[in-house]
């Protein structure tokens, strides 16, 4: 797989900063391979593609959402996930106002390492954070043998037992993100609860 030194700013639509009502910074975490920078550009950009290059340090998106008569700013943090990276996306969570742990349900290994990157938040991020855990690609566990990949089950487990705060669990197909654009909104603009 290639891999790229991502670290510019991502194109978006200008707007004023008159017309801003807030700005919410939103880190997402995980394993290496887990779609994180899919994610990501499906939701901010509205692009879709399977074939990613590794993230190596950190990059981001810029998604402006309007709501009511006002507009909010999401930052859209994607971070590396292999272990070498750790000490600079720690140095993120410290401004984040939410976190989004996502994990591939195919990989029972990336689903465990969830309590990894639960004592990295513990560590450095700020204790009224809002966190979201996301298993990715729901789709692909179908045929695979049961104990090979994580059931929905499993995440709303680990997700009420593995953060203080509140947490919600969400999980979604690698090709349609359509649910997760709604929680992100829900979540973290409107502090409404979302689920899936």
């Amino acid at each position: 797989m290639p891999i790229v030194n991502i670290c510019k700013r991502a194109k978006s639509i200008p707007i004023s900063q008159d017309s801003v009502q807030s700005v919410f910074k939103v880190i997402f975490v995980g394993d290496s391979n887990v779609g994180k920078t899919t994610i990501i550009k499906h939701y901010a950009l509205g692009e879709y593609s399977p074939m990613t290059a590794a993230t190596v340090g950190v990059d981001y998106q810029i998604k402006t959402v309007q709501f009511d008569d006002n507009k909010a700013v999401l930052q859209l943090w994607d971070t590396a996930g292999q272990e070498k990276f750790r000490s600079i996306t720690k140095q993120y969570f410290r401004k984040a106002d939410g976190v989004v742990v996502v994990f591939d349900m195919t990989s029972v290994e990336s689903f465990l390492h969830i309590r990894n990157w639960m004592e990295c938040l513990h560590e450095s991020a700020p204790e009224n954070r809002t966190v979201m855990v996301l298993g990715n690609k729901k789709d692909l566990i179908e045929g695979m043998e049961p104990g090979s990949y994580v059931t929905v089950d499993q995440g709303l487990k680990m997700a009420a037992v593995s953060f203080s705060n509140p947490t919600l669990f969400l999980s979604n197909t690698h090709k349609f993100q359509g649910g997760c654009i709604q929680n992100f909104q829900g979540r973290f603009i409107f502090k409404q609860p979302a689920y899936s």
